[in-house]
């Protein structure tokens, strides 16, 4: 399991879940020379009286648009 910097770093790879059609995602994570796949799964949760898209790590973290930096 990656710690919680990797899994930041990761995150900055991910595209918004309101857009990306497919349910899954594959990040990229290099470790000690060795590259490792980190998949993340898209799900809905209710925010008020909307449903939004996240993506969820395992289903034990949940990653926020706001949580990573929006690429140029």
């Amino acid at each position: 399991m990656p710690n919680l910097k990797q899994l930041r770093e990761v995150a900055e790879q991910l595209p918004d879940p309101e857009t990306y059609v497919p349910k899954t995602f594959a990040c990229r994570l290099v470790s000690n020379d060795t590259v490792h796949s980190i998949e993340f799964c898209k799900q809905e949760i209710q925010r008020g009286s909307q449903l939004v898209a996240r993506w969820i790590y395992e289903g034990k973290l949940l990653i926020r648009n706001r949580d990573h930096q929006t690429k140029s």
